[in-house]
């Protein structure tokens, strides 16, 4: 406290005359006391204690308080309490729109001077604002002997009177105030000063501001007396007593009334009298009505009260002693409370208060136990049984947690046997009702030394199989409150806190960790089974998250600090990774985790190898694309618009130093870096300036950065730009060529005068450009999405906090949909801090939305986020990436990913590769590492990303084909040639030419060009194919292939298609002339032969003269399309032809007087089997008996005629009787 002290000369002589006030509470001779209590508990309200005021600051200031639980993040001020409850506390909860304070004036109603105050009052935390977090947030007392209003005069702090978050660590969210260990009293003397009658004095508590979200702090139980020195009579207390009842006769409990100055000339004459509580006047205690006096001068006097023993086992009896009258003082503290502590007891086993099961058999049951102090903590010590009083039962533990509320009694010293005696609790915080109750011993228990010096009990040994990843949580139960043993690995760096103006940082001594050889947790998808599903929603179909229940906390140095010493020399600052060996204490568990406790006393063995790491160097051909949350990077100058943590100098160049190595030597100094949270383009171009010239005196190349930064509407000021790499490659092109920047065209408003995107998304359409001349467009969407603050929570908050969410994911959903629409060609990267996992996390799948594979709407607790806005999809990277580099960020020993690349379909086909990376340097190390300016680790708490794409070339390759000859016989070879091509405008490269065949053929084999290589012939289905490679095809460039296959005689008469393919991991312009076709007829060998019968005498004219011819297949093939063609000189009209069945026939006249008759078969012509014909000529007349009439037939196929000399027959006979 800077102003309390009395030396304060200067304030000694101050005399101040105030202002009445009429609405100032008056000082009187009285303690003056509030509860708060006439506060409304809901809705929103003005009405206040008289003479008590709030007052606002922000862009949401409104003049009211607002009835609340601690449930919500809004800021405000408040009335806090439980829901439906009357009992309330002043309070508030400071945001970056708000920043509440609340007080109260009182003026000096008496005839003297005032020169000191008494005040005091409850502190009371009604919400914990950031998960972890071990700095303590504070409420700042001041007070005012010029001011007229909370807003205006001089204050003077009373540090003695702040109050500070007493509950750190555990899960952000509501806490219940008027229970410990969210509450402190607090009491101070405010003096130095001389209050006139009639003169006024202000006080007031300012919410301070806290780097992180803060938390909800509150007053209660306010008092306010006129201290001794306004020479007015002494105040008057007494003071609480106890004593052991004994087996028989009387004990004695005394008791002290005090004043708080020596009484007066008179004395102070007292009254008092004795009044049952449990205890019985009479039987338990003997009753007294009495006077005492305090003689003069004098501060305390003492009076026995006797109490009787007996043998009875019984709890702890109380009575009241009251103070009836006061003579000559004030009374300040009117009654005590006489406790006869029973020592008639029957002693409970530990193993018998836990039980084999998650709660004690015992529980809200007063009990006495013995045991051994393993360790003290600032609430409470663990006791435990000694060795030779363990049972045998292994689910049973032999240790306990004893809650004392405040540092334990000299009593429990680590070594000591006491007896315990207080009621069984089953703990579990308010703030995480989803936990396993914790079994200790509370209800202010009392403590007997029995004996020291003993030693502490075995610990147990640790193994991996007591902590199986799917076992579920409560496996360690049976260890409960005992000392414990074994080697852990750390799965995340020690917790600790930030200064940010000094870009300073330190640790609080905790740390996650496993058993050693159990695998590195990561977050997984679905609502922990340590919380509830916000709305009520249920599981299934909404997913569960087991929450890790393998990860084991350690607590290195509470127990130090109750054991009387140095906590932080036992504080380990580990980074992930490293192995702790020998690490032994007792096992505690609380906010759903198991914790060990260091014992100060064991060494450890530590291992330390992890290391920052940088990303892998890109390869000749890639370039990169990257993302960094460099975490509220603030120049030295406060704007007062914002609510931004500013840096002096030597901070600011410290965070530069670290930003330009982790860029250059870890990250590479990528074509592109997407920067997050960065204040402003001046910020960002001092950074650029730094990697710029750091890179210049390191022997680096020179990336030439260009910053470009678009301001958004975070209340933190922090906005998203792009460092873009500039230096200039062959030909004077800059390597990236930034066509333009800009925010999306519309950003809308998600509440009335609020935009939807606090930080928008920025575009960046650019030109990477390679020494050969190539370029490649790109399109980078930076992105920095809302946090995850309270969207677990049920109510208006939650249902806010989800949907925003999820609107922000619909709207860059639609946005990078916009783009593949309007052109499919366009390649795009979207990436940045996205706020989300890249799965379902049950409260919204805000990745699935983003790329367009949401999943079904029953599986979220937010409505209407199983829309598709995206197609094609955008891929997620960092899913291709090994599952144990999945991870850019660490949140209570869960790696997780929340930092992402996505890219569109695409610019995947048009790289050969596309894939990330992570540099090290931030997630597994801790805050101690912020102020070192040799290395990048803890710039920011996100580890950056990096993507690496590898361009494809450019070829038009195209094929052709064509068949060596037009047909093959059924005993030949098939026989084709096809020829690729790369007509450039680059070499092709990994080349791949496939040839089928539509026909199953075995011998298939290709004679390939030098410098390829060809897979045996692969037959399924019908076809038989060879597929041939080369590693490339220079532009311009031609290979050829000879195509060679067997026939067999499945394909006789059959057309046998070759189909040529050519494909290559370039990009291929012309797709169109990537495939060729070419056939060929497979013939079969026949041997047709054909006669023709008729009458044997001549023919007479006008007659009917039949005619049998006979078609016969002789070969060892059938044939194909088999045909009959006679000829002869007579009308078509004349004739008429029977054919066989499978045949069909057409007769025409062909010149003058002559027919043609074709007859074909339908089918194909078996062997040896006889066709025949009828055929029947009306013999026409000839101009003489000389002439005749001729008929030709001729057998034909499409098949390889063997023996054609058979394959015709003529008939030739004379016609008479000519008309």
């Amino acid at each position: 406290m800077r102003s309390a002290a009395r030396g304060t000369a200067a304030l000694l002589a101050m005399a101040l005359a105030g202002v009445a006030h009429a609405d100032c509470i008056s000082i009187t001779g009285s303690v003056y006391s509030q509860n708060f209590n006439t506060l409304a508990n809901t809705g929103l309200a003005s009405a206040l204690p008289p003479g008590w005021l709030i007052r606002e600051t922000g862009s949401s200031a409104n003049g009211q308080y607002a009835g609340g639980t601690g449930s919500s993040t809004t800021g405000d001020t408040y009335s806090f309490g439980s829901a439906g409850t009357a009992e309330r506390a002043l309070g508030g909860l400071r945001s970056n729109a708000l920043a509440p304070s609340w007080g109260a004036c009182f003026t000096n109603a008496t005839d003297a001077p005032v020169g000191a105050l008494d005040l005091a009052y409850t502190g009371e935390q009604w919400r914990f604002g950031v998960t972890g977090r071990t700095v303590p947030d504070r409420v700042d007392f001041q007070y005012s002997l010029d001011a007229t209003s909370l807003g205006d005069g001089t204050w003077i702090d009373v540090d003695a009177l702040d109050f500070a978050t007493p509950a750190l660590g555990g899960t952000a969210g509501l806490r219940d105030g008027n229970v410990d260990p969210n509450r402190a009293a607090l009491a101070a003397t405010l003096d130095g000063f001389s209050l006139a009658p009639g003169a006024t004095i202000w006080i007031r508590w300012n919410d301070a501001d806290i780097s992180s979200s803060d938390d909800g702090l509150a007053i209660d139980d306010f008092s306010l007396a006129v201290h001794g020195d306004a020479g007015g009579p002494p105040a008057l207390e007494v003071g609480d007593t106890s004593a052991d009842e004994g087996d028989a006769g009387t004990t004695p409990l005394f008791f002290t009334f005090r004043l708080d100055k020596p009484a007066g000339a008179a004395g102070v004459v007292i009254g008092y009298t004795t009044q049952d509580g449990t205890a019985t006047a009479g039987s338990d205690y003997a009753a007294a009505s009495d006077t005492v006096t305090i003689p003069a001068g004098e501060t305390a006097v003492t009076i026995a009260i006797d109490g009787n023993g007996d043998t009875a086992q019984e709890a702890d009896e109380t009575f009241t002693l009251a103070i009836t009258s006061a003579t000559g003082a004030g009374i300040a503290d009117a009654q005590a409370i006489g406790t006869i502590r029973n020592d008639d007891f029957v002693v409970s086993a530990i193993h018998d208060i836990q039980g084999p099961g998650a709660t004690s058999p015992l529980a809200n049951q007063f009990v006495t136990t013995v045991g051994v102090v393993t360790g003290r903590k600032g609430n409470g010590f663990f006791l435990q049984a000694s060795d030779a009083e363990a049972d045998a039962d292994p689910l049973t533990s032999e240790g306990v947690f004893v809650f004392t509320g405040s540092a334990p009694s000299a009593a429990a010293a680590v070594g000591n046997r006491v007896r315990v005696r207080g009621t069984v609790f089953e703990f579990v915080p308010p703030s995480a009702p989803g936990q396993l109750p914790l079994t200790e011993i509370g209800g202010s228990p009392s403590v007997t030394m029995l004996s020291g010096g003993h030693a502490l009990p075995a610990p147990i040994a640790l193994t991996a199989a007591m902590t199986d990843p799917a076992g579920g949580f409560g496996q360690l139960e049976p260890l409960e409150g005992m000392r414990v043993t074994g080697s852990l690995t750390t799965v995340s760096a020690s917790d600790g806190f930030k200064t940010p103006y000094n870009a300073t940082g330190g640790i609080n001594g905790i740390l996650q960790a496993v058993i050693t050889g159990i695998a590195r947790p990561f977050r997984e998808p679905g609502i922990s089974v340590l919380d509830a599903i916000p709305g009520g929603g249920t599981s299934p179909p909404i997913p569960r998250w087991d929450a890790n229940p393998e990860i084991v906390t350690i607590d290195s140095d509470t127990l130090a600090s109750g054991a009387g010493l140095i906590g932080a020399n036992y504080q380990l600052d580990l980074p992930a990774g490293s192995v702790i060996e020998g690490l032994t204490g007792p096992l505690d568990y609380g906010f759903g985790r198991y914790t060990i406790h260091r014992d100060p006393m064991v060494p450890l063995n530590v291992t330390t190898t992890p290391r920052p790491r940088a990303a892998r160097v890109p390869g000749g051909n890639e370039f990169t694309v990257a993302a960094y949350n460099m975490e509220r990077f603030f120049d030295t100058v406060d704007d007062p618009a914002v609510d931004d943590d500013r840096a002096n100098a030597a901070a600011y160049a410290t965070r530069l130093q670290k930003a330009s190595l982790g860029v250059r030597d870890y990250l590479h100094a990528p074509d592109v870096l997407a920067a997050i949270e960065i204040e402003n383009l001046g910020v960002l171009q001092a950074l650029a300036a730094k990697i710029n010239a750091d890179a210049v005196a390191a022997g680096q190349a020179d990336p030439q950065y260009v910053a470009y930064l678009f301001e958004g509407h975070d209340i933190g000021g922090i906005d998203i730009g792009y460092l873009v790499k500039t230096a200039p490659v062959a030909g004077g092109k800059p390597r990236v060529e930034a066509l333009s920047v800009a925010q999306p065209d519309t950003d809308p408003f998600f509440e009335p005068g609020r935009y939807l995107n606090d930080r928008p998304p920025l575009l960046l359409k650019a030109v990477v450009n390679y020494d050969d001349g190539r370029a490649f467009p790109i399109t980078v969407v930076g992105v920095h999405q809302r946090s995850f603050n309270d969207t677990d929570v049920t109510g208006a908050a939650g249902d806010r906090a989800r949907l925003k969410r999820l609107e922000q994911a619909k709207f860059l959903a639609n946005l990078v949909q916009g783009i593949q629409t309007a052109s499919p060609q366009t390649r795009v990267v979207v990436l940045g801090d996205f706020n989300a996992f890249a799965f379902n996390d049950g409260l919204g799948d805000i990745m699935g939305v983003t790329a367009g594979t949401p999943v079904a709407e029953e599986q979220t607790v937010t409505p209407g986020d199983a829309v598709d806005l995206v197609d094609p999809d955008l891929v997620n990277l960092g899913e291709l990436a090994p599952a144990s580099e999945r991870y850019s960020y660490s949140y209570e020993g869960h790696a997780q990913t929340l930092d992402h690349v996505l890219v569109n379909e695409e610019l995947i086909v048009t790289t050969r590769t596309s894939t990330i990376d992570h540099a090290r340097i931030n997630a597994d190390f801790s805050d101690s590492n912020r102020s070192d300016a040799t290395t990048p680790t803890r710039l920011a708490d996100h580890d950056p990303v990096i993507a690496y794409f590898d361009p494809r070339p450019v070829a038009d390759l195209a094929i052709t084909a064509t068949a060596d000859a037009a047909s093959v016989s059924v005993d030949g070879t098939l026989a084709f040639t096809a020829t690729a091509h790369n007509n450039g405008p680059e070499a092709a490269e990994s080349v791949g030419v496939g040839f089928a065949l539509d026909a199953v053929l075995p011998t298939m084999a290709v004679a390939a060009p030098a410098g390829w290589s060809c897979d045996t012939a692969q037959v399924d289905a019908g076809r038989t194919s060879v597929a041939c490679h080369a590693t490339a095809l220079a532009k311009d460039a031609d290979a050829q292939f000879a195509i060679t296959a067997a026939t067999t005689p499945d394909t006789a008469h059959a057309t046998v298609s070759l189909a040529a393919a050519v494909d290559a991991l370039s990009l291929d312009p012309q797709p169109g002339n990537d495939q060729a076709t070419a056939s060929l007829e497979v013939a079969a060998r026949v041997d047709l032969s054909l006669r023709i019968a008729g009458p044997a005498k001549k023919l007479h004219y006008a007659s009917l003269a039949p005619f049998a011819i006979d078609l016969r297949n002789a070969g060892t093939y059938t044939a194909k399309q088999a045909t009959m063609t006679l000829r002869g000189d007579a009308p078509a009209a004349n004739v008429s032809v029977t054919a066989p069945a499978g045949w069909q026939c057409t007769v025409a006249d062909t010149v003058a007087n002559s027919f043609e008759a074709v007859c074909g078969a339908t089918a194909l012509l078996a062997i040896d089997v006889n066709q025949h014909f009828d055929v029947v000529v009306n013999v026409p007349a000839r101009s003489d008996s000389t002439q005749f009439l001729t008929l030709t037939a001729t057998a034909a196929s499409a098949s390889i005629e063997t023996a054609p000399a058979n394959n015709a027959a003529t008939y030739q006979n004379r016609i008479v009787g000519v008309p």
